[in-house]
This record gives C-alpha cells, structure tokens and sequence, in this order.
C-alpha cells in the first residue's frame, strides 16, 4: 500500500524536501560511499539532479536516469557535465545496462517510481560491475502508516498487503546482491515547520554489493 499524493506532499512540506526540488547527497549516504574519482556511477530517480551534482562534485562520471522530463530538464542544467535518460526505472535502457557500473544510488523516492522493489533491486543488479557497492536511501515504509501532519497512527504496519522493510531487503537479496548494512534513519533533527518527533524513523538505508 503506497501513501497517498497529498500525505507524500505534507510530510515533505513539513520536512523541507519538495519533491520538485529534492535534496542534495544525504551524509549518511557520503559516508557509505567509496572512493568515486573516475568512477562510473548510476543515480537511479535522479529527479533535478541535485545528489546527481554532489556526486560529479566527488569525481564520478555520472549517469542519471528518472521518468519526469520536466525533473531532468532541470537536472541537465544543474549537472550539466552528467548523463541522463528519461526511462522508468526497470525499463533500463541497454546502455546502462551491461554491468558497468561501480556504484549504483536510489535517493528518495526510488521505490514510488516502480510497481514493486523487486524491480528496482533487478535494475540496480544489472548495472552492477563485479564487486559494485549498491546504496539505497528511500523513505521508511512506516511513514505510509502515519498522519504526516498530527503524527498519529491511521494503520497497522502489519496489515496484509502493506510493503515493508523485510520486504525491501528481501528482494534486494533475490537480486543476487549481498547485504553489507542496513540501517534506520531519524527524521531530521531540525524541521521547517509543524513538529518533530524522533521516534518515528522517516528513512531506511540500504548497504549492498555484487559478489558475481
């Protein structure tokens, strides 16, 4: 179960991330990173390309792929140095596809750009080279059961049908990839707006690499 556009606009209002705008590399993910310089790198939901011009500013040769053309007008003017390829995300183009690259991102809104996790964990698997580290940070699953604006809870994690962590990661393994962390991320600790409460995690952080 996937959370509606007007509770998906409120939490990103109350946490400064329009989507129209995304965000920069997150530190989390910088620290996951390796050593980029000269790199091929994949930026999958690339969006305006703003995490896309922190990793160039790293030394990566950048590809960004993302469905909105209107997102990567904006991002080829931002990184303007990068590649980028308007596509939804499991309809890799052949390209990006042949197992060259040393890392591969999905910032937010990764997972909303496809049917279901599987396929982004089979894209990201296929433009994996040997050894590639794979980095994933995307909204928590348990925000789909919380009033982005009141912080109350209007369902059960556990209802039948409702995507879940442990479902994330399980198709990321059946993609072949090894898991190295994965991690559980706070809300911001300081908002523009509404109120902050700690105890419910707004981000997940996924740590894979391609052994074969």
């Amino acid at each position: 179960m996937w959370p509606t556009d007007q509770n998906r606009e409120a939490w990103e209002e109350r946490f400064g991330r329009r989507p129209a705008e995304g965000r920069g590399l997150p530190e989390a993910v910088r620290e996951r990173l390796p050593n980029l310089e000269g790199k091929h790198v994949l930026h999958l939901a690339c969006g305006t390309g703003r995490a896309t011009a922190d990793l160039r500013a790293l030394g990566a040769l950048v590809s960004g792929i993302d469905r909105s053309a209107e997102a990567l007008a904006a991002a080829r003017e931002r990184a303007p140095d990068a590649a980028f390829f308007q596509a939804e995300l499991q309809e890799l183009p052949l390209q990006l596809r042949r197992r060259r690259f040393s890392a591969v991102y999905a910032g937010e809104g990764a997972l909303a750009q496809v049917p279901e996790p599987g396929l982004l964990a089979a894209t990201a698997a296929a433009a994996l080279r040997k050894n590639g580290r794979l980095v994933v940070c995307d909204h928590h699953p348990v925000l789909d059961c919380v009033d982005p604006v009141d912080l109350r809870w209007r369902e059960s994690y556990f209802d039948e049908g409702r995507l879940r962590l442990g479902t994330i990661v399980t198709a990321f393994l059946g993609a072949g990839l090894t898991l190295v962390e994965l991690d559980e991320l706070p809300p911001p600790a300081k908002e523009r707006g509404g109120r902050h409460d700690p105890r419910i995690p707004a981000e997940f952080l996924l740590v894979a690499t391609k052994s074969d």
